[in-house]
């Protein structure tokens, strides 16, 4: 090993409660319940399929979600395990990500074969519906695949008894006999980024009919527009209804179709509302999906050079192999090192630091020592700061 390595890195990880501590041996739990791990298991784990839970509030729900940490966070802590040779319990990693929900994504399948999710691939917004996808599309102000350009412009004539204001923008809009209202309304909706269907949002509309806002509108110019498709190669331009009926025919050429997708927690605004909604739910019944994502957390931790072994009831996972300390070729301190662990059950860093050093031995080099013996694989250092032979 190399004599001049520098002092063991014992500090937490980035956001993270994962760290030795040599003075307690306080574990990460996603219950304060006391049971042993068989009977938490047989308790506390549904028996259901992994990647089918469903929501107890919700079973009329079109998707089955199951919970996934997170790719990023799962190779930082790949990183961390790798740069400190610290040996985590599986349990503790699962518990430690569980802990909050920035760390988790969730995975959403279809339960029929037929339904689909929608994923934009310009605003990566994501659709249960192809009539929430299109009306993505037509927003003027969000996308640059369709533009407007006016046909006419006019002011309102003859006399009007009252105008309508949208509840959200407050602009003022005519009243429904007049010429061409559900186009100007339709074009209102796009503009303004409004997801609402034209029927539902005429009956919102909020009736005027204080003379000064009806002349305050009078006064304003009314304009008419036609649509064209930005990449169309023949500049032609169209009714909206027409346009909508050329975004379907493409439709996919503007959208990716998904049978089931994973979603990251800050992802989880590109969702409908609705599913959204079911995702938080199931979310804070832990009880649900805790040991699909444990067995998700395992599968992660299986790959090469990353290794899994059991101590007790509990699986623990360590950067490179293990290794027997048996006619280890060393030197005096090393071998004192791992004489004092075969012989004290569950010893400490302090402790061995503590009965090892000397004026000529200092806690550095005996850091060191132990800091390589774990790397190598001849020693596992656990998250407390014990150590045992392998």
């Amino acid at each position: 090993m190399e004599k001049n390595e520098n002092r063991v890195d014992v500090s937490t990880l980035k956001d993270f409660n994962l760290s030795p501590s040599w003075d307690t041996q306080e574990k990460h739990k996603f219950s304060s319940n006391k049971t042993s791990d068989k009977t938490r298991r047989k308790k506390e784990y549904p028996s259901k399929s992994r990647g089918r839970a469903t929501i107890p509030e919700s079973k009329n729900s079109e998707f089955f979600y199951s919970v996934l940490p997170l790719k990023d966070i799962i190779r930082e802590i790949k990183q961390k395990i790798k740069e400190t040779s610290i040996s985590y319990s599986l349990r503790e990693i699962a518990d430690v990500i569980a802990e909050k929900t920035d760390r988790l994504a969730v995975k959403i399948v279809c339960k029929s074969k037929s339904k689909n999710l929608w994923q934009s691939k310009n605003t990566k917004r994501i659709y249960s519906e192809k009539d929430e996808a299109i009306h993505e599309i037509l927003s003027l102000t969000k996308n640059k695949i369709i533009i407007s350009v006016v046909n006419s412009e006019e002011l309102p004539k003859g006399n009007f008894n009252y105008v309508l204001q949208c509840p959200r923008t407050q602009k003022l809009l005519p009243p429904t006999n007049f010429h061409d209202f559900k186009q100007i309304v339709e074009h209102h909706l796009l503009e303004s980024e409004i997801r609402t269907s034209t029927d539902t949002y005429v009956n919102q509309l909020i009736k005027i009919s204080d003379k000064d806002q009806i002349d305050c509108w009078s006064k304003e110019v009314i304009r008419r527009y036609s649509y064209k498709l930005v990449n169309d190669s023949e500049p032609v331009l169209y009714t909206l209804e027409k346009i909508r009926s050329l975004i379907e025919e493409k439709f996919e050429t503007y959208f990716l179709k998904f049978n089931q997708i994973v979603v990251g927690a800050k992802e989880f605004d590109n969702l409908p509302n609705s599913i959204n909604i079911e995702i938080n739910n199931f979310l804070k019944n832990k009880k649900i999906w805790r040991k699909d994502f444990f067995i998700s957390c395992i599968i992660y931790f299986k790959k090469s050079p990353f290794y899994s072994f059991k101590k007790g009831e509990f699986l623990y996972v360590r950067y490179n192999a293990r290794k027997s300390a048996k006619g280890i070729n060393a030197n005096k301190l090393v071998n004192k090192i791992i004489m004092l662990i075969s012989e004290k059950k569950n010893i400490n860093k302090r402790t061995i630091v503590e009965l090892l050093k000397t004026e000529e031995i200092t806690t550095k080099e005996i850091i060191v020592e132990m800091k390589w013996l774990a790397k190598t694989g001849y020693i596992n250092e656990y998250s407390d700061g014990t150590l045992d032979l392998n």
